[in-house]
């Protein structure tokens, strides 16, 4: 199916406007969508680097399984969870975790659940705030990473955050902003 060119400012019509149309003035729909891509401008990407680096973290995680890739929180029925944990899933899988083990809201300290590969559990008991940066720190190796140079950060915002200003020198809320980006809060 044909479809007028539409540019900027023109008014949207299935018929030419004003006369003057040639048949080069047409375009069929998939060639009107990859026009329209082809002349939008993007804004330009903060973090250039990064889907390239995640991209090739993404391949090693894929190839490089192993048990601490594994959820590994003994549930409340004393069974280990065993989901796979990736790059994309991990801090919102670990928190749906940390939000059950910590839901008594009167209680200050909590035991970590995760279980060790070897056999035990981890009983390090910590404030309800201190609990994500252990589980993120002590009981995965999944790492995010630097959207600059590539390098594997621990998952957790005050680690990312830090590394961005001390070693790129983002500004504060730059560094801010991608850090908490990447917990997903």
């Amino acid at each position: 199916m044909l479809v007028p060119l539409v540019t900027e400012g023109a008014q949207n019509s299935s018929f030419p406007i004003g006369g003057g149309q040639t048949d080069s003035d047409w375009l069929t729909q998939d060639e009107q969508a990859s026009h329209r891509q082809d002349t939008v401008a993007a804004e330009p990407n903060p973090y250039p680097n990064l889907a390239e680096i995640k991209s090739a973290a993404h391949q090693a995680l894929n190839t490089s399984a192993s048990s601490h890739d594994r959820c590994r929180f003994r549930r409340a029925d004393g069974q280990e969870c065993g989901t796979a944990l990736t790059l994309e899933n991990v801090v919102g899988h670990c928190e749906n975790h940390l939000r059950e083990l910590t839901r008594e809201k009167e209680r200050e300290i909590f035991m970590c659940r995760w279980n060790f590969p070897k056999g035990g559990t981890c009983t390090k008991t910590t404030k309800r705030a201190d609990l994500r940066k252990h589980v993120h720190t002590n009981h995965h190796t999944i790492k995010d990473p630097c959207p600059d140079c590539g390098k594997e950060i621990t998952l957790r915002k005050d680690v990312i955050k830090k590394h961005l200003k001390d070693k790129h020198e983002y500004e504060e809320w730059r560094a801010e902003d991608y850090a908490a980006q990447r917990m997903e809060f």
